[in-house]
């Protein structure tokens, strides 16, 4: 776990760096949630930059406010945390709940951190996110979870140069990146 959380500060703070989006693919339940949790305490501990951090998938969303409303089945540690009645509502988290307000995401021309559903790449709105900003050598791609051979996410962390997406194709510019000890 020490391994994983050390990587994950390194990769953010080198995205931060380029100036660029780091795009994160997350399954809904669960792993977006330890995404968050993690990003902003680490955030409040000042070991990464503050950035605007978007959760964007409506599953996640609605998954979150159920992990936020039952805190009494959180851990001891986090239940003892100065977080622990807001691990979901830090000040720089943003949760997208509209289209309008993912499509909105593509125009930030700053460092952001995007947490976006399917986990694989082969749904969702990280698809778009992936169309919109792979080409640019500035942003970073962050696997969390295993990919399925075949899957959109599999390519590309195999190391394919230019994927097909939406019937166009695109290069694949930004850095690939892939922490393993978040899987199941």
């Amino acid at each position: 776990i020490e391994e994983r959380n050390t990587e994950l500060i390194r990769v953010i703070k080198e995205s931060y760096k380029r100036g660029g989006k780091l795009m994160i693919p997350s399954f809904a339940v669960e792993r977006a949630q330890e995404m968050l949790y993690l990003i902003g305490e680490f955030m409040q501990q000042g070991l990464i930059p503050k950035m605007k951090v978007y959760l964007d998938s409506p599953m996640a969303i609605k998954a979150t406010k159920v992990f936020a409303e039952y805190t009494d089945y959180y851990n001891d540690k986090v239940k003892k945390s100065s977080r622990a009645k807001s691990l979901f509502s830090f000040p720089e988290l943003v949760y997208t709940e509209t289209v309008d307000q993912s499509k909105a995401i593509n125009s930030i021309t700053g460092p952001c951190i995007i947490i976006a559903g399917n986990g694989m790449c082969s749904a969702g709105s990280i698809k778009h996110h992936i169309r919109n900003s792979i080409d640019n050598s500035k942003n970073t791609l962050l696997f969390i979870g295993y990919q399925v051979k075949g899957t959109l996410g599999y390519w590309i962390k195999k190391g394919e140069k230019r994927i097909r997406l939406f019937g166009t194709q695109v290069e694949v510019k930004a850095k690939i990146e892939s922490i393993d000890g978040f899987s199941a």
